[in-house]
């Protein structure tokens, strides 16, 4: 069973009749995981590759997964007429992704030539899903001191910890350290352009 169905028809033989997707909703580093369900219509005449690749909100790719399934132990050219098989397949958002919707496309391609199979449509591959992506809120710094750099970039303000050997604790405004004690900061800053 599959959570969503699609009806997407690739040339050879080939279709995604559904798909799971977890989680529904990402953010910076997350792992994506695509269960893709396919199906042969008949004979496939050879062993394609299959893609999926994560597309930031300009249109760029920040992770794919291009690989046989079930990594070249069933190549497509052994499927039987009817057979439906699962292949799950786990991207990762960077780290410094940036917020928007991010794009999910699928396809197959030929590793001979790498060229793409087209769909009954004529595209060569399917947008199976937009993804939101929200970068987490960042509280507000407890000590403000707003300084703009360059007039892009502005710093906001900073948190600070001591760790006087029982664990971090915050150190509050204006409230001296004690020598040989570990800090730690967390600098606060803003894009202004």
């Amino acid at each position: 069973a599959y959570s969503r169905q699609v009806e997407a028809h690739f040339e050879h033989n080939l279709s995604l009749i559904g798909y799971d997707l977890t989680p529904a909703q990402i953010e910076p580093g997350d792992t994506l995981t695509v269960t893709l369900h396919w199906q042969a219509h008949d004979w496939v005449d050879a062993p394609y590759t299959a893609f999926i690749h994560l597309l930031d909100p300009n249109g760029e790719g920040v992770a794919q997964d291009d690989g046989p399934p079930f990594a070249g132990l069933h190549p497509t050219d052994h499927w039987q007429p009817g057979e439906r098989l699962r292949d799950e397949r786990r991207l990762t958002v960077p780290a410094d992704a940036i917020p928007g919707r991010y794009a999910l496309e699928v396809g197959w391609y030929d590793p001979s030539t790498q060229e793409r199979l087209p769909l009954r449509s004529g595209a060569d591959h399917l947008i199976l899903a937009y993804v939101p992506l929200d970068v987490p809120q960042v509280p507000p710094p407890g000590t403000p001191v707003p300084a703009i750099l360059a007039g892009q970039v502005e710093l906001m303000g900073y948190d600070l910890w001591q760790d006087s050997g029982d664990g971090w604790s915050p150190l509050g405004d204006g409230q001296p350290a004690r020598p040989g004690e570990r800090l730690k900061v967390r600098l606060v800053w803003r894009t202004l352009a």
